[in-house]
């Protein structure tokens, strides 16, 4: 048996097999998702229907950030044994403006609390385009900028950020090493 904080506990955690669980994130339906004839309820069903074990929900596909929405989404998921595994936001914290770095700002928070409240662990963000002439390096120092406080709020949400590296600032694995580095922060 597990004890927490037992030198047995942390033995047997080492020696444990990895876990792996099937998911599925709701950009998978894309089409069906924008299009209107799928919900995200109805995305949580498929789930249920073909044996997954977590949703991702990216939020676009949300009809409301409003409790009641967002906890009856949390409760269909519950009820049929579909883990939130994380959200996915629209949102680039590559800016270059600071006015638009805290316009970036004020949306993620928002979508940290949207995360919290599904249950989630986790939240996606995009890099975002450096602006056009500029160094990779500012690029990193925007994404730095607008980031950090956010692992702050996040932290305190219980939330994890990741950033998605397929476009953009960090398409390269180097800005994204140098943007942890500078973070400096575990929730990153």
């Amino acid at each position: 048996a597990l004890r927490v904080g037992s030198q047995s506990a942390a033995k047997e955690s080492k020696s444990a097999s990895p876990r792996f669980f099937s998911g599925c994130c709701a950009s998978s339906y894309r089409k069906l998702l924008a299009d209107g004839p799928m919900t995200l309820k109805d995305f949580i069903l498929k789930a249920v229907e073909l044996g997954i074990d977590g949703v991702d929900i990216t939020t676009d596909y949300l009809k409301s950030t409003e409790a009641p929405y967002l906890l009856e989404l949390r409760r269909l998921a519950f009820r049929n044994g579909v883990m939130f595994s994380g959200t996915a936001t629209n949102c680039h914290v590559c800016q270059a403006e600071p006015p638009e770095r805290a316009a970036e700002i004020r949306k993620l928070k928002r979508w940290i609390d949207v995360t919290n409240m599904l249950g989630a662990s986790h939240m996606r963000v995009l890099g975002g385009d450096v602006a056009q002439g500029a160094p990779d390096s500012q690029g990193v120092q925007w994404v730095v900028e607008t980031v950090k406080p956010l692992c702050e709020y996040a932290e305190k949400k219980g939330v994890t950020l990741a950033i998605e590296n397929h476009a953009g600032i960090t398409s390269k694995a180097y800005n994204v090493v140098q943007a942890m580095k500078s973070m400096g922060n575990t929730l990153y």
